[in-house]
């Protein structure tokens, strides 16, 4: 009698909790499924308390996700002092990442920041500046005006001598992250930034700053602008020659080759060069344009390997105007 009870009780508290298991895998499926065939209760009005607690134990340990609608409502527009309070963040202060805070608030922000961000860029505080130029380079409905393009030839760099203190820190938003090599790029790819950036561009070329000074020619020779052309080349020779940097002369090579047969007076001007690396490369560039030319060298690839490029001919032969 003892052991029937017992085994009796086991299998009873092991149906019930089959069912409950069944239930909560049907209640994870659509509800457009059908429920597996069950053994008819004795008495339906016996069974309605205990599937109501099946109901009511399967909601509560599995409850239902968040309406769609919730998920893809609107964002909400700043108010009036809440942009006031992100673009003061973004200057140079004492609060250890507002400024990093502030950027990703305003970058997801929508159109109410586009004049306070415009306003920002005549602050007096540099970083403000520049950190408003950046997010307004990013957004499609941002009009090209004189002071981003201004505040982005600021981010070029400090027009001092090699090796001297800036007077301003790099930015840096996020490891890596460098907001000079993008306003160089936003410049040498935007006409029209070239264009209202010209008139502060074209002293750079003469700037103390070697760095400074090709970073200039760069944009210059990327627009394949008539303005300076003699200098810009001329700065971009500079590059040609052996010294510490081991890149320098890889972008240099092809932006001069970029200008084509245009560049050979100044080039054959430059010939021999001031050391053999330059040497080379001049001979290799005039080759390119007059193959002719008594200062002609082609340079194969072994040649280019020996001066440090990679083992190939870093510039395309048979269309020597294109800028890699």
């Amino acid at each position: 009698m003892g052991s029937k009870f017992l085994v009796g009780a086991v299998v009873a508290a092991l149906s019930v909790w089959g069912g409950v298991w069944r239930l909560s895998e049907r209640h994870t499926q659509s509800v457009a499924l059908a429920a597996p065939e069950r053994a008819q209760p004795r008495s339906a009005a016996a069974s309605e308390p205990l599937e109501t607690l099946r109901a009511a134990r399967t909601d509560a340990l599995e409850p239902e996700p968040p309406a769609l609608v919730e998920l893809t409502a609107p964002r909400a527009a700043l108010t009036q002092r809440e942009i006031a309070g992100l673009i003061e963040d973004l200057r140079d202060d004492e609060i250890k990442g507002n400024a990093g805070r502030a950027v990703d608030a305003l970058r997801a922000a929508g159109p109410e920041v586009l004049l306070p961000l415009q306003r920002a860029l005549r602050s007096n505080d540099f970083q403000q500046r520049q950190l408003a130029g950046y997010l307004l380079v990013g957004r499609d409905e941002t009009p090209l005006v004189q002071a981003l393009a201004d505040v982005l030839v600021e981010g070029l760099g400090d027009d001092l001598p090699a090796g001297a203190s800036a007077a301003h820190d790099p930015i840096q938003l996020r490891h890596g992250f460098d907001l000079r090599e993008l306003f160089r790029e936003l410049l040498s790819v935007r006409p029209a930034l070239f264009q209202l950036g010209l008139p502060r561009l074209t002293p750079l070329l003469d700037s103390s700053n070697p760095w400074l000074r090709f970073d200039a020619a760069r944009i210059f020779a990327a627009q394949r602008s008539e303005v300076a052309h003699e200098r810009t080349l001329a700065v971009l020779l500079e590059h040609l020659e052996d010294n510490d940097d081991d890149s320098d002369a890889r972008i240099a090579l092809p932006a001069i080759a970029g200008f084509g047969a245009d560049a050979l007076p100044v080039l054959e001007r430059h010939w021999p060069g001031r050391d053999d690396q330059q040497r080379a490369l001049l001979g290799h560039l005039i080759w390119l344009c007059a193959p002719a030319s008594a200062c002609a060298r082609e340079l194969e690839p072994e040649g280019f390997h020996a001066l440090g490029f990679v083992p190939w001919k870093p510039l395309p032969l048979a269309q020597p105007s294109v800028i890699e």
